[in-house]
């Protein structure tokens, strides 16, 4: 409910449609919501806990089917638990088509959530960044041992930088002088 929610969420302010700004609750005008989260299992239940309070979340969340089966096997893999919880971005997000409806306006329904574990976001931010510093460091690698090849290939044109080549005089405006 509204009132579940806004409890997770201080005031703040809102910029409204004509611009004007108001200190509300974000759900008082469909914003969409985001709160930072602990998660853990707790007796073969995923459990959700306000990052900075510690508040049961729980009854905001409701994980589809495929979820509910396979985030507890990842949090026990992880050995999260109350005392060393993984972390989420929790976000709640009102569907697009609900918020053109008058009437749904700051109604607190139809909301969809989304969350992000915040330690498997860093690694595989980490995995990215390694694979592409193997990938540049071996390229590199690469041109280096074929360093000669290449200079064969370009017929020495980069040993004559910084040389006047006289072929092209009178061609350029900017080479000599307007007649």
């Amino acid at each position: 409910s509204k009132e579940d929610i806004i409890q997770f969420t201080p005031k703040e302010d809102i910029e409204l449609e004509d611009k004007s700004v108001v200190n509300d609750y974000p759900i008082n005008h469909d914003a969409n919501i985001e709160i930072k989260a602990n998660i853990f299992v707790k007796n073969g239940t995923v459990m959700f806990t306000n990052y900075e309070n510690n508040q049961d979340m729980n009854m905001l969340i409701e994980l589809d089917s495929a979820s509910s089966v396979d985030l507890p096997k990842e949090l026990e893999k992880s050995n999260a638990t109350s005392e060393n919880p993984l972390h989420a971005r929790v976000k709640f997000e009102k569907d697009k088509e609900a918020i053109k409806i008058a009437e749904n306006r700051g109604d607190g329904k139809d909301y969809g959530v989304s969350f992000v574990l915040e330690e498997r976001q860093n690694d595989q931010e980490f995995k990215i960044f390694m694979w592409i510093t193997i990938f540049t460091s071996a390229f590199g690698l690469l041109l280096i041992v074929f360093l000669k090849k290449l200079k064969k290939l370009t017929h020495g044109a980069e040993d004559n930088e910084g040389t006047v080549n006289e072929e092209a005089e009178g061609f350029e405006l900017a080479d000599g002088e307007i007649s």
